[in-house]
């Protein structure tokens, strides 16, 4: 069962990784550590309000994010 569930924690990292601007770079080998790649990437502080939110969504809040990123382009 362990190894079932290590392979679709492997599966669901290859897949956030094709979208990602560091697909071909990554280091990653969680989604968390992904986001934060990204975060760098596009020069935004992991502890800036807009970064928390994004590393947030990444745990499931995507209503939050919505909300913050309609006030940001308001």
């Amino acid at each position: 069962m362990l190894a079932s569930s290590e392979n679709t924690i492997t599966q669901s990292i290859e897949g956030a990784k094709i979208l990602s601007p560091r697909r071909n770079s990554s280091s990653a080998s969680d989604i968390e550590m992904l986001a934060r790649e990204q975060l760098e990437h596009f020069h935004i502080a992991p502890d800036s309000e807009h970064g928390r939110l994004l590393l947030y969504r990444v745990q499931g809040d995507i209503g939050q994010l919505w909300a913050q990123r309609a006030a940001l382009l308001a």
